[in-house]
């Protein structure tokens, strides 16, 4: 039987060509062109909210050896938030202007140049350059 261990705050890292740093700090590089779940909660206990992390990579043409992250989604509470290349963020499709502090602990914001970081309250971080 396997368990869920639960130590806030946590900080996982997507950006680029797609590389990936982990909540316990493993460092991979992902080069397919599909969608990969970062990080769900477990079991859907009732101590913690439902909530889903997924990156969605692309390749510019099929041939590409590298693909890229296009965007890293979080759904929680109903809500789907997106975030895109090039700094744009989108609540339920729509695009939002930043920072973004919402009342069911997401927080989305700059965070430096090319960097938009979203914080959701208690569970993890999540940076995305």
């Amino acid at each position: 039987m396997s368990s869920c261990l639960i130590t806030a705050p946590g900080v996982c890292t997507a950006w680029g060509d797609p590389h990936y740093v982990t909540f316990d700090g493993l460092k991979y590089d992902f080069q397919g062109d599909c969608d990969y779940t970062l990080v769900r909660d477990c079991r859907n206990t009732s101590a913690l909210p439902s909530f889903h992390v997924m990156a969605k990579n692309i390749k510019n043409k099929p041939s590409d050896r590298v693909s890229f992250t296009q965007e890293v989604r979080l759904e929680f509470e109903g809500t789907i938030y997106s975030l895109l290349r090039q700094g744009e963020v989108r609540i339920d499709g729509v695009t939002v202007t930043l920072p973004s502090m919402r009342l069911d602990g997401v927080q989305i914001y700059n965070s430096g140049r090319n960097v938009v970081r979203l914080v959701l309250k208690l569970l993890f971080f999540l940076l995305l350059f």
